[in-house]
């Protein structure tokens, strides 16, 4: 899952950056860096992407797999950390909505 932080992310084609420099769109690349760790980590996952045929929100329904241990010095090889780069899992809140509760 982690693994997901470190690929860029590319803005190019239909869905261009609007540099506001040279008030064009361009072509980008974004990147996540992690420069130093927090104490303690909360991990928000998104559940949905842009369908830019149907111009929607879409709903991700693959399984989670949710690790009890994160180890941000495999995951990061390239980085040395000053402090541990391990998490242990604490809690875990999964909300879920039944279609009926969805409004119409």
């Amino acid at each position: 899952m982690l693994q997901e932080i470190k690929k860029p992310e590319m803005f190019e084609h239909d869905n261009k950056y609007d540099c506001n420099i040279c008030q064009k769109m361009q072509d980008a690349k974004k990147l996540t860096m992690i420069q130093k760790l927090p104490k303690n980590l909360i991990i928000t996952i998104g559940r949905f992407q842009f369908n830019r045929n149907l111009l929607l929100n879409e709903k991700i329904c693959n399984e989670v797999e949710i690790q009890k241990v994160l180890k941000f010095d495999e995951i990061f090889e390239e980085v040395k950390w000053e402090e541990s780069a391990e998490y242990h899992l604490y809690g875990k809140i999964i909300h879920t909505v039944a279609l009926a509760q969805l409004p119409l």
